[in-house]
């Protein structure tokens, strides 16, 4: 992370559909490698089904709320 910018890692996870990471992007460091940013269940199993899907993402991230999903 340190060698291709925190920016571009975020930048990088929102456009596979992790939408959590949502304060600015000058506000995280470092230790966004290491959990530093909090991230939902749902942005991951959204992320992994893109690499699944050959990098491409597949239909629209879901916006999340305090308490979970909104339906």
């Amino acid at each position: 992370m340190d060698q291709v910018g925190i920016s571009n890692v975020i930048k990088t996870a929102r456009r596979v559909g992790v939408s959590s990471l949502d304060r600015e992007l000058g506000s995280y460091g470092l230790s966004l490698t290491l959990g530093g940013g909090e991230v939902a269940l749902l942005d991951h199993t959204y992320a992994f089904s893109s690499f699944a899907n050959g990098g491409v993402m597949a239909g629209q991230p879901v916006a999340l709320r305090s308490n979970g999903p909104l339906s």
